[in-house]
């Protein structure tokens, strides 16, 4: 059976500009225009609202630096596809990790195909830190 796995976890934060990006590869691809960009240029449009989805190395982070912690989502292979997501004016940032991008099940990339009477085990966790 072929499956594709994604989580939504969602973060509140302070404000957007006070937010820090950590651990993003250089590319990623707007989900909103099914482009390619650069994710640091993308990302300072976080506060307008972005969806981006990138090939990461298994590990994404964020500061808020007014409530001074560090979220990061600790997402290896098959989880390291990882999607970028706000929505405001909610004050949330959305870290997903997820198996594959859109309409996988449709073109079959990177499908996970778990036979009859298999298992198929995950991993994604969320490390949250403080700092001064």
């Amino acid at each position: 059976m072929p499956v594709n796995f994604g989580l939504h976890p969602y973060f509140n934060i302070s404000d957007f500009k006070n937010l820090e990006f950590i651990d993003n590869p250089v590319n990623c691809q707007n989900q909103k225009n099914n482009c390619l960009r650069n994710t640091f240029e993308e990302l300072k449009s976080i506060s307008n609202g972005i969806d981006l989805l990138m090939y990461t190395s298994g590990k994404s982070s964020f500061r808020d630096n007014f409530f001074k912690r560090q979220v990061t989502l600790i997402h290896p292979y098959p989880f390291d596809l990882g999607v970028i997501w706000s929505d405001p004016p909610r004050k949330m940032v959305c870290l997903e990790p997820w198996t594959s991008p859109r309409n996988s099940l449709v073109n079959g990339l990177r499908n996970i195909l778990i036979p009859p009477n298999s298992s198929q085990i995950l991993d994604a966790s969320i490390l949250i830190n403080s700092f001064n």
